[in-house]
């Protein structure tokens, strides 16, 4: 497994100073934003449908 790397991601909120942290191999700016969306609530992690799962 290759090594990832632990990222803290700041941002505000409504206001509020909201952070977190998550583990990835990389972190682009807009990867940055996606999770910050996501942890504000803002966004949603899109499920993968059964025809996209390749495990299946």
């Amino acid at each position: 497994m290759p090594h990832s790397a632990h990222y803290r991601i700041d941002y505000v909120h409504n206001g509020a100073d909201k952070s977190f942290y998550v583990s990835a191999e990389t972190m682009s700016n807009a990867e940055a934003w996606h999770w910050a969306a996501v942890d504000s609530g803002v966004a949603q992690i899109p499920e993968i449908s059964p025809r996209q799962d390749p495990d299946r």
